[in-house]
């Protein structure tokens, strides 16, 4: 080869070197680009999706992946702090199910020995979907890979996107490129609200919602062909590649109440696909299952398809007691090489805070029996003394002690009052309510006794009894 001819292929190639060096610089700007002005619009989706990537590799006891019953009904921060379990929620709204393939990829990445927990809930997405909002949850904090754009292709296709339609999920910028006018600089540092994904909204926290004589418990299963299949190669894709990759795996499907009966008979069968395929399948839309973890229809939820903080902390319960009884996890909080710990107790003093309003210790450490029923209270006020208030409960026979606790409003902490031994059932209160409007005080007794030299703790009222503000005396009407 004469020397012309070397020269002419050295240029070549040095073009091509520079063309993809400048390629890859290109693409490593506008992805920063994106990332500043792809900014959460719910904080959620960004704590648990880029979050994720934030967690130390292998350090990871579970994945949980899902849409929102995935990290309603499973509390990572209080499944630490009771068992030393490290179970993250790879999760976010409206998630489609299509894409748990692609997300336990993504996940095993830097956690392949994590135990993997699927929810087929989110089959409900073929049917309900809202592809604009779950989509974006997803895909706009997850970092640019080629699993990710392999998994927006299936997700879109399966929407049936065109590419113009398509566009703003493969390329942020489409959509959020007007961001511009908001941006203040502030937007270079997105800061994680320290939760690790686990729920702290006030609805979760609040609200209890009755869905007692709603609960459908659907036996029957849909033929998944025709306009259903596409569900079937869906799941037979997740089961294909679950076993070929050897991945520790299971599924839930979480309960709800407010779907139509073809997505429970589509659920159904896709959990008999993956029964077949060899995997668990802890199945909570099942009356008999619900009951025995001490489910209450009445106030266990906080809508139609969501558990509150309470229901959670009965299934976080299960859950822990399962993974640990079926899967070689062992408690990381008596490990001192553990060096992720610190992060996971921060996160269960930042959840405590929030939770105080609503969830007394007892509950929340696990220690409420919640067969054993809670006190009944009630409250009236003093005739002759202002800011004094006569409270009584319920006695009950095998009652050791009895605690009362207080709140001066229904978003304040519950505070410790006193303790009474198990024969007292009264107490005169004196408390001076700040705002002379509000109604309060608020008042819930949890009852204990000794069980096989164990304390054992009654439920309790979750919003507690009070006066209202008109009933008062003393002034402060």
């Amino acid at each position: 080869m004469n020397d012309a001819k070397k020269s002419e292929i050295k240029k070549t190639g040095g073009f091509l070197l520079s063309a993809i060096c400048l390629f890859l610089v290109f693409a490593f700007l506008f992805n920063i680009v994106s990332t500043i002005l792809v900014q959460p619009h719910d904080d959620r989706s960004y704590s648990m999706i880029r979050g994720f990537y934030e967690e130390e590799e292998n350090s990871l006891d579970a994945v949980f992946i899902g849409s929102s019953t995935s990290y309603t009904d499973w509390n990572a921060a209080i499944a630490w702090e009771n068992y030393g379990i490290t179970g993250f929620s790879f999760t976010s709204p409206a998630q489609h199910f299509a894409a748990q393939e692609y997300l336990c990829k993504e996940a095993r990445k830097t956690q392949p020995n994590a135990v993997y927990v699927f929810n087929l809930v989110p089959i409900c997405e073929y049917f309900d979907g809202d592809e604009t909002y779950g989509y974006h949850a997803l895909l706009d904090y997850m970092p640019l890979s080629l699993n990710k754009l392999k998994m927006t292709k299936v997700l879109c296709d399966d929407a049936g996107f065109d590419y113009r339609e398509s566009a703003e999920y493969f390329v942020p910028l489409v959509r959020y490129h007007s961001a511009w006018n908001t941006w203040d600089g502030s937007n270079m540092h997105k800061e994680f609200d320290g939760y690790k994904g686990v729920p702290h909204y006030v609805r979760f926290l609040r609200s209890r919602y009755n869905v007692d004589g709603e609960f459908k418990e659907i036996t029957e299963r849909a033929e998944l062909k025709g306009d259903l299949e596409k569900i079937k190669n869906d799941v037979q894709s997740l089961l294909d590649y679950l076993k070929e990759e050897n991945v520790n795996a299971m599924f839930l499907v979480t309960p709800t109440v407010g779907k139509d009966k073809i997505i429970y008979e589509c659920i159904n069968s896709a959990a008999d696909m993956a029964r077949e395929a060899g995997f668990t399948v802890v199945d909570f839309q099942n009356k008999k299952m619900l009951e025995s973890i001490e489910l209450d229809f009445t106030k266990d939820f906080y809508n139609h398809n969501h558990l509150n903080i309470h229901g959670a902390l009965k299934m976080t319960e299960y859950l822990c007691e399962y993974l640990t009884n079926n899967y070689d996890i062992k408690d990381k909080r008596e490990d001192k090489s553990f060096s992720a710990a610190q992060g996971w107790d921060d996160v269960f003093t930042k959840l405590k805070a929030k939770m105080s309003p609503y969830v007394l210790p007892q509950e929340y450490y696990m220690n409420v029996d919640y067969t054993y029923s809670a006190p009944s209270v009630s409250v009236s006020v003093s005739d002759d003394k202002a800011d004094t208030y006569n409270v009584s409960w319920s006695h009950e026979e095998s009652a050791g002690s009895y605690t009362l606790y207080r709140k001066d409003r229904y978003t304040s902490t519950w505070n410790k009052v006193a303790e009474f031994d198990g024969s007292v059932s009264t107490f005169t209160d004196t408390y001076k309510v700040e705002n002379s409007e509000e109604d309060g005080p608020y008042y819930t007794v949890i009852a204990s006794k000794n069980e096989g030299g164990k304390t054992v703790w009654s439920n309790y009222n979750y919003k507690g009894v009070y006066i209202p503000a008109d009933l008062r005396t003393g002034g402060q009407k």
